[in-house]
């Protein structure tokens, strides 16, 4: 690192955030994260096709993920100043574990409906409206305030490769294997995905916290006078 807290440029430095040990545990849990989220919502659609061949239920399945996100989402910053930010992602990687093994069990025993499907992309979009916030929170905490705009932005490049990638590599897995195959896939992913977020350290925001609604309203305010 540059003497006396200069700017980090240069393609050396590109990667100096992975140079820490906690970041690089809740980066690599990131992008199997990632590979596993985007891989089901491919699988997901293709299976809602194979059940019903409509394409209006292909897009219920595809869109039951953003109103939580729209509900939730404002929510997952302010619940990720009251616990611990560790605890916060191990629960949202926990409930993608379970939700990627109940589709999978459902398939293995030939009890798949296409309401498993929509209550899946729900529960998913539930949960993703609560980890994102906990996962970007957490950064900081981790790197120092001299390495979160290069830590930011390899999160931000992890997610977009993962984004780009994974759903090419589900739907080759759900052509030439099938949906339980797709399915285990994903449940692999988001299992290590877990692992690798037990290793994070325990963060908890310090300072003084009004009610829920009181610091979503604080937010929204400084929001509303912030222009950038």
């Amino acid at each position: 690192m540059p003497a006396g807290g200069a700017i980090l440029s240069g393609w050396r430095y590109t990667f100096s955030s992975l140079a820490n040990r906690d970041f690089r545990f809740l980066w690599t849990g990131m992008l199997f994260m990632m590979g596993g989220m985007n891989m089901q919502m491919v699988a997901r659609g293709l299976l809602a096709w194979d059940l019903t061949h409509s394409y209006q239920m292909m897009g219920m399945i595809s869109i039951g993920f953003a109103p939580p996100m729209l509900i939730f989402g404002m929510f997952g910053g302010v619940v990720a100043d009251r616990i611990d930010r560790k605890r916060m992602i191990q629960i949202g990687q926990l409930g993608m574990v379970a939700n990627a093994a109940v589709i999978a069990a459902a398939i293995y025993t030939d009890t798949i409906t296409i309401w498993y499907l929509l209550a899946a992309s729900v529960f998913q979009g539930t949960l993703f409206a609560f980890l994102m916030p906990a996962r970007q929170a957490i950064i900081p905490s981790i790197v120092g305030d001299k390495l979160m705009a290069n830590a930011l932005a390899l999160n931000g490049m992890g997610m977009s490769l993962m984004t780009l990638g994974a759903p090419a590599v589900g739907g080759i897995i759900y052509a030439w294997a099938g949906p339980a195959a797709a399915y285990d896939t994903i449940l692999g992913l988001n299992a290590i995905s877990l692992i690798f977020s037990a290793m994070l350290p325990s963060v908890i925001a310090a300072g003084q916290r009004r009610n829920v609604l009181g610091d979503l309203a604080d937010a929204l305010k400084y929001a509303g006078r912030n222009r950038t």
